[in-house]
């Protein structure tokens, strides 16, 4: 079937990443897609996924797969504590010098979010967090909670580099 076709390529694209190295978010959202894709078919008539990144932030740079815990945090909680139908939004936006990328989930009846959000981040988000405060101590953060009874928002920020593209000023100058 088309799903294990995805799944395997998707597996084998993670399993090809080095955990170390960075993607351009033009490459972490292809694979994300490919994740999404899967889940689609799974729910296909309970999901919808929206992605607004802006061509320019395409070759931004962004740890491998920092997106995959919190997409899959927004399908878990989206769809299994709210019934009816869940928009996913991926979006990346540039503030001055930091990329900061938004994971929203919207459902149609309200999530049960627990009082306390900062003790209930889960595994994934709290993984995240660990690992761009780490790899970007003086502006890496993840911050996550209800907008609305119906909207969970994951805020990711980081500083904003991009793949180097290569220089052909020199060349054209001769």
């Amino acid at each position: 079937s088309l799903m294990v076709v995805s799944l395997s390529s998707f597996l084998r694209k993670v399993l090809e990443l080095d955990p170390l190295r960075d993607l351009t978010l033009a490459e972490e959202v292809a694979l994300e897609t490919e994740y999404l894709r899967i889940e689609q078919e799974r729910f296909s008539d309970r999901m919808s996924v929206s992605l607004q990144i802006p061509r320019e932030l395409g070759d931004a740079l962004v740890p491998s797969l920092i997106l995959q815990p919190l997409i899959e945090n927004a399908i878990k909680h989206g769809l299994h504590f709210s019934s009816g139908f869940l928009k996913i939004t991926i979006a990346a936006a540039q503030k001055g010098e930091t990329l900061v990328l938004f994971i929203d989930n919207v459902t149609q009846a309200p999530m049960p979010f627990h009082t306390a959000p900062r003790s209930d981040l889960g595994i994934g988000l709290a993984n995240v967090e660990q690992r761009i405060r780490a790899r970007f101590p003086q502006m890496g953060s993840l911050i996550a909670g209800p907008i609305s009874p119906t909207h969970f928002r994951a805020t990711l920020t980081m500083p904003l580099r991009t793949a180097k593209r290569p220089d052909t000023s020199s060349e054209l100058a001769s």
